[in-house]
């Protein structure tokens, strides 16, 4: 177990933090689950919020990128799935982490020492757009970011540092597009991706992938965990993929907490279609209920026959 370390707390505009508690869960005990959402902002007021705190002149109709490119549904999921997991272990106690900082202007899954010319090369988006120009801008920015991590790390140090497990919860769009650079004109660009004549040739994603392995193919993954939800997935009908989407790259946040406790993370994309009633790229979606219980029981599952197989 690490040192002690304080709660994560809620930071107004910046991150949520829930603790969903089994009815028999003990006051002082540590959670067992911790679920990340680092792309959590998916509300137009998240975005709102932020933009009027900024200076820098940006694309027009910027908030088509931010609608499409957000991780919708996954906060829904993340709650959905910890509250059907407290109701199978009345023991059980989990901890969701949301980021409210819209990956728009800063990407909470970002390491920001990368280049735009490496992260082309990884396949990846920069963590501050080259849009964000001003430095009173980057300097909230950053001030923002910095705080998430803070509360991010106290979550991994509470949860994963004294034995828990952890899930980051990522939504992806049905369709990879083949934008990996984000520039000034990356609304234009998105509109004529997703036009009807273009958006017909592009490759439909798996509904469920686990991004396990780096890019040296290394897995950091706890593959119990990550063979078990593969499992109650696949039998509720869902076709899971394991890494197909792309690498666990050393440049994300993501990459940063798998390697630090090895063995107790998954990170896992789930398509946005499966989540909502309708995919509409530049609009806000409406959670489809059914089709979340759905998953979200399928994951429970996988997660409470894991942490069945830790108790002593």
């Amino acid at each position: 177990m690490e040192g002690i370390m304080s709660a994560p707390q809620s930071l107004k505009n910046i991150v949520e933090i829930i603790e969903i508690v089994g009815k028999d869960s003990g006051i002082d005990q540590s959670p067992q689950v911790l679920i990340e959402i680092p792309h959590g902002a998916t509300k137009k007021e998240h975005f709102e919020e932020l933009k009027a705190q900024l200076s820098s002149e940006f694309p027009k109709d910027l908030i088509d990128f931010f609608f499409v490119n957000t991780d919708v549904g996954a906060p829904e999921l993340a709650q959905f799935t910890a509250e059907i997991l407290s109701r199978l272990n009345h023991r059980c106690k989990i901890l969701i982490v949301r980021s409210l900082i819209p990956r728009t202007f800063i990407d909470c899954n970002r390491r920001l020492n990368l280049s735009e010319n490496e992260a082309l090369e990884a396949g990846i988006t920069v963590g501050l757009p080259v849009y964000v120009k001003t430095a009173s801008d980057k300097e909230l920015l950053l001030h923002r970011y910095s705080c998430y991590q803070q509360e991010a790390e106290k979550a991994y140090a509470c949860v994963c540092g004294a034995g828990g497990i952890a899930i980051m919860l990522h939504s992806y769009a049905p369709k990879s597009v083949g934008i990996s650079a984000v520039r000034e004109d990356i609304v234009e660009r998105l509109h004529d991706v997703y036009s009807p004549e273009q958006y017909k040739k592009w490759s439909v994603r798996p509904q469920v992938d686990f991004i396990h392995q780096t890019p040296n193919n290394e897995i950091l993954s706890h593959d119990f965990l990550r063979n078990n939800m593969t499992k109650h997935l696949e039998r509720s009908g869902y076709r899971v993929a394991q890494g197909e989407s792309y690498k666990l790259h050393p440049a994300t946040t993501g990459y940063s907490w798998a390697k630090k406790y090895k063995q107790k993370t998954v990170c896992i994309e789930l398509r946005r279609d499966l989540l909502v009633e309708h995919f509409e790229p530049f609009s806000e979606m409406v959670i489809d209920i059914e089709k979340m219980g759905r998953i979200a029981t399928a994951m429970a599952g996988g997660i409470l026959e894991s942490l069945q197989s830790e108790e002593p």
